[in-house]
């Protein structure tokens, strides 16, 4: 069973906005390069986002789109920038990132949270 909680517009847009973190921390998982991660972000944040929303636009006035979505997908490209630049600028955070298994990990490991 769902609660009523998680059926509204509200929690919706929250959980899409989210789900920006988690992709950005599953992408820069695969592939562990600051290169490949400024790239990327380039690419999405600039020519991604402009197509993505072009399409959005397109579906919405073909009415296979809702427009009370349109917030949470800025949301989640928000969230995706943001998680992007902290792994691109914060060391110690791309150090918790990139640990495999915690429970390997040494106690001597010194990343300030």
């Amino acid at each position: 069973m769902i609660p009523a909680t998680r059926t509204n517009l509200t929690y919706l847009i929250k959980r899409v906005a989210n789900q920006g973190f988690c992709d950005s921390y599953t992408e820069y998982r695969n592939h562990k390069s600051l290169i490949g991660l400024v790239l990327r972000m380039l690419k999405r944040n600039t020519y991604g986002f402009f197509v993505f929303y072009a399409f959005m636009l397109l579906q919405i006035l073909r009415g296979k789109k809702s427009i009370r979505f349109l917030p949470a997908y800025l949301l989640y490209y928000k969230n995706r920038l943001i998680y992007d630049f902290r792994l691109l600028m914060d060391a110690d955070f791309r150090k918790i990132v990139e640990i495999d298994d915690w429970l390997l990990v040494d106690e001597e490991l010194e990343i300030k949270i």
